[in-house]
């Protein structure tokens, strides 16, 4: 059980592009800031502008949590169906020259709940670790899947131009919270490479 505590430690700690988590919530903020001020123009953009954001997450995970070499069946086969989803549909929403009615704002919403899995899913292997830090991955990820359905109930009872709003405020929250958790994987990086001498 040991052995297993400890690699379990390692793989948590091997986020070596933590400040790619960073940049990602910056991204993530900026965009909801830019809807929040232009609800009306900034829905033009919010295509592209998630195509990019698909794209940036499927990098990010591909570079911090696929090198988790030894992550059980389930784990790989977890990370790499959103790694998936990431790709197709980053290049989902930069093919469509048109922007179709609420398309954005599903797409808003089907990341949201992507990344909100991952976040659990990583508070999940934290906890079997050992740190206190778990809950705080656990409790941003299941905010993600509360934001991702408030935008989806919100488009379905008020259409588009009454849904910018949440999609702004889901985006400003979401970014905030990665660039927290990204502070987090750089505190436990830190630590990885002071016990490693």
């Amino acid at each position: 059980m040991e052995n297993v505590s400890g690699e379990v430690k390692k793989q948590i700690r091997n986020i070596r592009f933590w400040w790619m988590i960073s940049l990602l919530g910056v991204y993530c903020g900026m965009l909801g800031l830019t809807a929040w001020l232009n609800p009306r123009s900034s829905y033009d953009i919010l295509q592209p502008a998630l195509g990019i954001l698909f794209a940036a997450s499927a990098i990010t995970i591909l570079l911090n949590i696929c090198v988790w070499h030894k992550l059980i069946w389930m784990g790989r086969l977890f990370v790499y169906a959103v790694l998936s989803a990431d790709v197709v549909a980053g290049v989902a929403l930069w093919m469509k020259d048109e922007a179709l009615s609420g398309f954005p704002v599903m797409a808003c919403a089907a990341w949201l709940f992507l990344h909100g899995l991952v976040l659990i899913y990583l508070g999940y292997r934290i906890k079997l670790k050992g740190d206190n830090g778990w809950y705080f991955a656990i409790a941003s990820g299941s905010l993600f899947l509360l934001l991702a359905a408030i935008v989806l109930t919100r488009l379905m009872m008020g259409g588009i131009a009454n849904t910018m709003q949440y999609v702004a405020v889901s985006l400003i929250f979401a970014g905030v919270i990665i660039g927290a958790f990204s502070v987090q994987a750089r505190q436990m990086t830190h630590v990885e490479n002071d016990t490693s001498y």
